[in-house]
Formats: C-alpha cells, structure tokens, sequence
C-alpha cells in the first residue's frame, strides 16, 4: 500500500480535513441557504447541495472500493453530480414576459369639456410652459418622443393631450391652428362673453366708482 494512503499518514489526515471542510460549507451550509430562501435562489443552492454531496460520495466511494469493474459507474455519479453543481451555478437568461398592454383611456368630448380652455392665456404663462417643458393641457412634463410642438407658436403639448384635441376640437389652445392639418377644425360655441386670447399685460383691474350715499 503507498504510503500516501496509509490511515494516519499526514495525507490522509489532510484530505480527510479538506473533505470536512468541504461537506460542511459546500453541502450543509448552503443547503441551510437554500432553506432560508425563496424562488430561483432557493433552487440553485439546493442544487448546488445535492451536486456537491452526490460528487463527494461517488469520489469516496471510487477510492474505498478500488474495484476496476465499479470504477466507471463511481465516474458517472461523479460527473452527474458535477453537471448539477453546473446547472446551479449557470445564470438563467430572464424570459421577456409579455406584459397586457395598458387601455388607452379615450377623453371623450363631455369628459374633456372638464379640462375648460382657460379664457385668458397669458405670454408669461405660455413663457412659462415653453420653458419648463410642461403641456398647456394636463401641466404634465413633455419631452422625447411625447412630445407635440405647435408649428405656429411652438406651445408644446403632451402626446396623449395633442391627439385628444385633434380628435375633437383640433386646434391649439393659443393660436387656434390646426393640430392635425389632415383633420378638420371644430370650434366649440364659446359661453356668452368669453373669449379665449392671449396677452401680454395681466387683466385690468375693474374700476371702482364712489356711490355718494343716499341721503
């Protein structure tokens, strides 16, 4: 018998030592984890277990039963048991799950009535929206590819707000063009006095006239 694997020489001690150590971090540790976890990480440390522990029993197995006619059934469970341990280790690609597209809320005409086309719009508000990127319509912010630009006065809009007035009025809050040029302009009656304009200077304060009192 070599002297390597005589029982009590310091290689055997040492390999006995590392079989230890591997059994109790490689196997039992991480099948603790496994225990301690959810889903597809519980999964792979499991498998990473059951690999580790079906290569360590195979492999003892082969050297204790130096038999030739078994040796090719121990090198079977030992590379089984290293396929698993593969398998758990190997990243899953993620599957692109097929999200239900979202129902387009239509605005219809009494809904969007309730959005009312404010009676006054002001050069500093539209100043304003221009420059903090925000619709005239929802105030919501625009930018990249939800994003509609009025050719006229550059009033930006929101993509979902710009296709709502063109399917109903389809003309710009500011300057009455068309929003969609292919569609045909429908202006709402306006209420009795209103009109919809912009301006420069803010609204004129009304004037008040001293009443002398009756006597």
């Amino acid at each position: 018998m070599p002297v390597n694997n005589i029982p009590g020489s310091p290689v055997s001690i040492l390999m006995i030592f590392i079989l230890l150590l591997y059994l109790i971090f490689n196997v039992f540790g991480v099948f603790l984890k496994s225990k301690r976890s959810n889903g597809v990480v519980k999964k792979k440390f499991l498998h990473f277990s059951v690999g580790n522990l079906l290569f360590i029993v195979f492999f003892l197995l082969e050297v204790l039963i130096p038999i030739a006619i078994v040796r090719p059934f121990m090198r079977i469970g030992e590379i089984s048991g290293i396929l698993i341990v593969y398998r758990a280790l190997r990243e899953v690609p993620e599957k692109s799950v097929q999200k239900p597209a979202k129902k387009e809320v239509k605005v219809e005409d009494g809904l969007f009535r309730l959005l009312k086309r404010p009676a006054q719009i002001t050069e500093e508000e539209v100043i304003f929206h221009m420059e903090k990127k925000i619709c005239l319509v929802c105030k919501g912010k625009v930018g990249g590819f939800n994003t509609y630009i009025c050719t006229s006065c550059n009033v930006l809009y929101c993509e979902t707000c710009a296709k709502t007035l063109a399917n109903l009025e389809n003309v710009c809050w500011v300057c009455d063009s068309a929003i969609d040029p292919s569609k045909p302009v429908e202006l709402y009656e306006k209420e009795e006095g209103e009109e919809i304009k912009v301006s420069k200077e803010a609204p004129e304060k009304p004037e008040i006239l001293d009443v002398p009192p009756k006597k």
